[in-house]
């Protein structure tokens, strides 16, 4: 656990006016920040660091033409480091003693830093703190939310004017120079990182306004969104109070700032031109060079398939997925191709899809090339693949060509096969199935990353699988079911047409087809949807399964329909050949009005019509039949945020976390005593873990949380039918949950 702390200061109302050219205006400054489970100062053992330096801000030249356009000198004198002890912060000898710093300049123009000079051999630290107190200086002269870029990046600003005090208040800021690709989509595997910096300053009146003393807190919030709790917390305060002021000999009059750029590089030969936002210089933790073969077989127990769903199989899980991103990939195969591990292979496998570096899937495809008979471990892996929780538009196109590649492979036709052919073709098209399920669910994930995601390559692949879809052998039962599972996991809307041209079709695919309109979001599915839908669930053209009915029936609910269509869904109930139908869709009806206030309002106006009859209608009987059969499957996350603090400084968040699941059933039935037993189980262990570093460059923070848990719940059903009346025995035991 960690702690830190900023403190900082500057800048009042009238900023171009607030220095008089030549007057070197010297202020005291300290920041301080803390690394903490809960945000604030109060924490009995805080721990992070404080730095003290004096500023000098002087302004040096003034435009001609613009006297709201002034070129500010900035100088950092004399840094010390603090650092926390048990007795309280304590000056430390650090690099921060060695550093030199050179003055920096900073154009500003109607109170914001249009653009700053400095020399790139100066560490980034006391370059990215020069830019902190540049944004500290940024101001409006009235009330104001308005978007700005600052150290931080592009944040959404919030101002307040009150008399001789601004307020400004920051958050939600994103840098430019960030990569997005390190970042999840939003969702219950993600992370979130909630940043809010608040600064107040305080000048005085004279010949010119002059900021006199700023303050600013700020905290940087990181949690897991599968559970808010624990969290990691940064806290930083800064404050800049004027001591005194001098003159400045060398300034600048009557000249074009070109000219003035050119003067200054006569003494600062190093001068280049940048942006106020902050240097980012990530310094990637150095890991430990580990052989990826000695640890798997240090931990080849808690990787076994009885440990699976156990807080051991998830912690070993976790140490290695650091290694084999660090591995090559001839290392990698050689662990794939040790007959030693074969027992813990589907496992391995499971660590190669999660790991995804081009080293992981180059010796992963290899291994399966190698392969001479069929092996449902390659099956396994590309569904591990599904599962990525931050794919990239390459790994998109790589799944597009390998399926491009599988497919080009096999063209003979049925009628051609041998029977040993035929077999090896059943087999080839339950990988080709898997990679189309894989490449639908990895293009919705990905599409849901708005920062990084490339709507053509989005796109693309959505043609792609419509086009493959329309190129189905007829003689081919699983083909057109593939594609349509495909486009049902990619949930695009633009597929919504194609989905209910197969749906009015009747049969498997009209199932799979009304499931990918019902993975599409309800608010963007067309209108004109609902006499198709109508008509799939009165079976107008086709003979539907009930599943289907029931689905088509549920989307048109939740489209809010006329009241034609709702009254012809509500008569259907009534229908007495179907009393089980009628059963389930009776009580899915009662649970969607109970969420939805307008279906429940359109309903209760219809029941009372003459043809309509409530008790026959929604209080019905009998037991419905459908259910789904979830699968269970090791599961990843991997996310990262950054926050660059008010004063340069960043902070860094790496959220990852393992599932692991096992679920399994088993049934004995004896003929002879005439009774049954069955018992399904499912067991699961989680474990997350966050690191939270603060790189100030001189110094390194670091806070560390996680959590980890285990549950399961074990179904059994006894039933003996030796005699009438047949009994039956239902267990259902689910321990309880504990969490660390």
């Amino acid at each position: 656990m960690a702690r830190y702390g900023f403190f900082f200061f500057l800048a009042v109302v009238g900023l171009a006016s607030a220095f008089e050219i030549g007057t070197i205006n010297k202020y005291s400054y300290e920041t301080t920040v803390v690394v903490t489970e809960k945000c604030g100062f109060d924490s009995e053992s805080p721990v992070g660091h404080s730095l003290k330096a004096n500023v000098h801000l002087t302004a040096i030249w003034e435009s001609p033409q613009n006297d709201l356009k002034r070129l500010i000198k900035i100088e950092i004198l004399n840094p010390k480091l603090s650092v926390s002890t048990k007795s309280g912060l304590k000056e430390h000898i650090s690099e921060l003693d060695k550093l030199s710093s050179s003055a920096s300049y900073v154009l500003w123009e109607d109170g914001a830093p249009k653009k700053i000079w400095d020399d790139p051999i100066e560490h980034y630290t006391l370059r990215n703190l020069k830019r902190g107190i540049a944004s500290f200086l940024q101001h409006r002269k009235k009330d104001q939310d308005t978007r700005e870029i600052d150290v931080s990046g592009e944040c959404d600003i919030i101002y307040k004017v009150q008399g001789n005090s601004i307020r400004r208040r920051k958050g939600n800021c994103i840098h430019s120079k960030f990569d997005k690709n390190l970042s999840q989509g939003n969702g219950i595997r993600s992370a979130s990182a909630v940043h809010q910096s608040t600064t107040d300053c305080e000048w005085k009146d004279g010949k010119l306004p002059i900021a006199s003393k700023c303050k600013s807190s700020e905290y940087v919030k990181l949690y897991s969104n599968a559970w808010h709790r624990p969290s990691m917390c940064v806290d930083e305060r800064s404050g800049l109070v004027l001591e005194d002021t001098g003159k400045e000999a060398n300034v600048f009059k009557n000249k074009d700032l070109e000219s003035v750029i050119e003067e200054l590089k006569k003494s600062q030969a190093g001068l280049e031109a940048d942006i106020i936002e902050s240097i980012l210089v990530l310094n990637e933790e150095k890991i430990k060079k580990r052989q990826l073969k000695s640890t798997i077989t240090r931990l080849e127990k808690d990787l076994a398939t009885a440990s699976l769903a156990t807080v051991s199989s998830v912690k070993a899980f976790y140490k290695l997925l650091p290694i084999i991103r660090t591995s090559s990939a001839e290392e990698i195969l050689q662990v794939l191709k040790n007959e030693k591990f074969g027992d813990i292979m589907p496992q391995i496998l499971d660590l190669v899809a999660a790991c995804a570096t081009k080293n992981c899937l180059r010796a992963a495809f290899e291994y399966f090339d190698e392969e001479k008979e069929y092996s449902a471990l390659l099956e396994r892996f590309i569904i591990s693949l599904s599962i990525l929780p931050r794919p990239n538009a390459d790994f998109i196109k790589q799944l597009r060509e390998m399926h491009n590649s599988w497919t080009a492979e096999s063209h003979t036709t049925m009628a051609e096969m041998e029977d040993d052919e035929f077999l090896e073709k059943e087999r080839e098209d339950l990988v080709e199935s898997s990679v189309l399920t894989t490449l639908g669910t990895i293009l919705k994930t990905y599409a849901q990353n708005p920062a990084i995601v490339d709507a053509q390559v989005v796109e693309d692949t959505r043609v792609y699988l419509e086009e493959g879809l329309k190129k189905c052998d007829p003689e081919s039962e699983f083909c057109t079911l593939n594609y349509l599972r495909s486009l049902r996991n990619a949930a695009r809307p633009r597929s919504a047409r194609v989905f209910l041209e197969y749906a009015l079709k009747g049969g498997k695919d009209a199932l799979e087809a009304v499931l990918g309109l019902k993975n599409i979001p309800i608010h963007l599915l067309p209108p004109e949807n609902q006499v198709e839908l109508l008509k799939v669930f009165h079976q107008i053209g086709a003979f539907q399964d009930r599943s289907t009915r029931a689905i088509a029936a549920e989307i048109l609910l939740k489209q809010h329909p006329s009241r034609g269509v709702l009254k012809s869904i509500l008569k259907a109930l009534l229908d007495e050949n179907g009393v089980e139908f009628s059963a389930f869709l009776a009580s899915k009806i009662e649970h969607l009005m109970s969420t939805d206030p307008v279906l429940r309002k359109s309903i209760a106006d219809i029941l009372p019509d003459k043809d309509i009859n409530y008790y026959l209608t929604l209080a019905q009987t009998g037991k419905s039949s459908l259910f789904r059969r979830p699968m269970c499957i090791l599961s990843f996350s991997d996310d990262e945020k950054l926050v660059v603090l008010s004063n340069g400084m960043i902070v860094r968040g790496q959220m990852r976390g393992v599932l692991s699941a096992d679920s399994s059933a088993s049934a004995k039935i004896s003929l002879w005593n005439r009774n049954s037993k069955s018992l399904v189980k499912n067991d699961a262990s989680l474990l997350v873990r966050g690191i939270v570093t603060l790189d100030a460059g001189f110094v390194v923070t670091q806070g560390t949380i996680q959590f980890s848990g285990e549950s399961g719940i074990d179904f059994k059903v006894d039933l003996d039918f030796y005699e009438a009346p047949f009994t039956t025995c239902m267990q259902m035991e689910h321990p309880d949950i504990t969490v660390k």
